[in-house]
């Protein structure tokens, strides 16, 4: 009676985990558990959250799945116009960028220049 009990509690568990796994999530949604959203333009996103269909992440959002957001994006409009062309006059001498930094820890920081002479 016991290896019966074992026999079909194991064949539930295999079902059950057949089942999770094999859950599909929207076209919105990602991850084992549908937990990651989709930032790609569009929304079209792989199972693994790749953007397709020569798509790529929408604004202010960046990296692997486009699932890291810009902090900065819509802080400084001047710097952060989406255009690396457009973003400071070259002609002026002096260019001042403020960062206001709220209590967000990060661990890197990206900035992009034209002429890294500036520095």
């Amino acid at each position: 009676m016991m290896a019966a009990v074992i026999i079909l509690f194991s064949w539930a568990m295999v079902f059950c985990g057949v089942h999770s796994q094999s859950s599909v999530c929207s076209k919105e949604w990602f991850g084992s558990r549908c937990q990651y959203k989709c930032r790609c333009t569009n929304n079209n996103c792989n199972e693994n959250g790749m953007c397709t269909a020569g798509g790529k992440c929408q604004q202010g959002w960046f990296g692997p799945s486009c699932q890291y957001v810009d902090l900065a994006y819509e802080q400084q409009s001047v710097a952060t116009d989406g255009d690396d062309n457009t973003c400071l006059n070259p002609y002026i001498s002096t260019n001042t960028i403020n960062l206001k930094l709220n209590l967000h820890w990060f661990t890197w920081m990206r900035i992009r220049l034209s002429n890294p002479d500036f520095l």
